[in-house]
């Protein structure tokens, strides 16, 4: 049984704010400094997308540290039981690759795509986060993404003092 503390109810309001931005079709980001809870708060949010709307299918693109594992053992009951499609993105080969795979994707209307470490994605694209030009044709890629595959996409991305964007 958990202990309800106020870390705990604080973090489940969290998880069902943020559960009700990532609406259909949308561009959902997360972003704050590093060691904020943004990845534990997407895989919160993961388990609650799993639990009240069936037929969901969850992509997590991991694109910092590999896969993240979390104290709850949350991320390895996901992989383990086969609920979510977890990718580690360490090279733009693989980057190339999992984006065409998306590209490609059939029945993507009940699809959540999650793209952790947004700026380590926007740099396999060859471009650097603070440039308007770079922001722009990355932004611009993932509407199109969003619109011709009916994808949901939530971005999280973990901002410093010298990010301009987030």
């Amino acid at each position: 049984m958990a202990k309800i503390t106020a870390e705990w109810i604080e973090q489940k309001r969290d998880v069902k704010m943020l559960s009700k931005l990532i609406t259909d079709n949308r561009i959902t980001m997360i972003s704050a400094p590093p060691a904020n809870g943004k990845s534990s708060l997407a895989l919160a949010s993961i388990d609650e997308i799993l639990t009240n709307y069936p037929g969901k299918k969850v992509m997590y693109f991991d694109y910092d540290a590999g896969i993240h594992r979390t104290k709850d053992g949350l991320f390895d009951k996901f992989i383990n039981e086969d609920l979510i499609d977890a990718y580690s993105v360490e090279t733009t080969e693989e980057h190339e690759q999992y984006i065409k795979g998306l590209k490609e994707l059939d029945n993507s209307e009940n699809c959540v795509v999650f793209i952790d470490g947004f700026q380590s994605y926007v740099s396999r694209m060859g471009g650097e986060i603070n440039d308007n030009t770079t922001m722009s044709l990355v932004m611009n890629d993932l509407k199109a993404l969003r619109s011709n595959k009916k994808l949901t996409i939530v971005l999280i991305h973990h901002n410093n003092k010298a990010d301009k964007f987030g």
